[in-house]
Parts: structure tokens; sequence; C-alpha cells
């Protein structure tokens, strides 16, 4: 359970991811995100890399959990165009962000 003001730090900055990224499974993100606090300033930091390259599409966050290991978050870019073309927004991303 979720007190004092650190916590309410922690659910402003998912309120905040969540006007960024669409999160289908908000709850089993938030409680991720908060057991992995460091995730969320990077996260911020990501969308913000991610707009310039692909500034319309939507941006989702997926729990993404087998069983078999530890659970990941997945960071999805939501795209309609040539593949081709994709492929390289892509690898621009890549380029400018690492």
């Amino acid at each position: 359970m979720l007190t004092g003001e650190t916590d309410a730090f922690l659910i402003d900055s998912f309120k905040s991811l969540q006007q960024k990224f669409i999160v289908p499974e908000s709850q089993e993100v938030s409680e991720f995100l908060f057991d992995f606090q460091d995730l969320m300033p990077f996260l911020e930091e990501v969308h913000s890399a991610l707009r310039p390259i692909f500034p319309t599409e939507q941006l989702s966050l997926k729990l993404i959990d087998d069983g078999s290991e530890a659970a990941e978050l997945a960071l999805f870019v939501h795209v309609d165009g040539e593949p081709f073309t994709e492929l390289e927004r892509l690898s621009n991303f890549q380029e400018s962000w690492w």
C-alpha cells in the first residue's frame, strides 16, 4: 500500500507516464514501476527521444510475464507505415538514442 510523500510522488510520476503512453494493464504496470522506480524518469526520457522521430504514433507500455522468468516491461511504438520506412525510422532512433 502506498503512503507518504514519496509514494504520492510515485503516483504523480505514473500519472504523467499515463498521459504519454497507453497503459492497458495500468495496475500491473504501476506495481512494477513502483518496484523499479528508476524506470519512471528513464521512460520520460525515452518518450522525449521518441517523439521527434515518431511524433504522432501511439506509444504503449505492457508488462510481459510468462511466468518462467522475471517480468519485463515492454514499450511499443504503434506504426502503420511501410515496413522499410518504419525500420529506417527505428534505426534513426537507435542511432540518435544510443
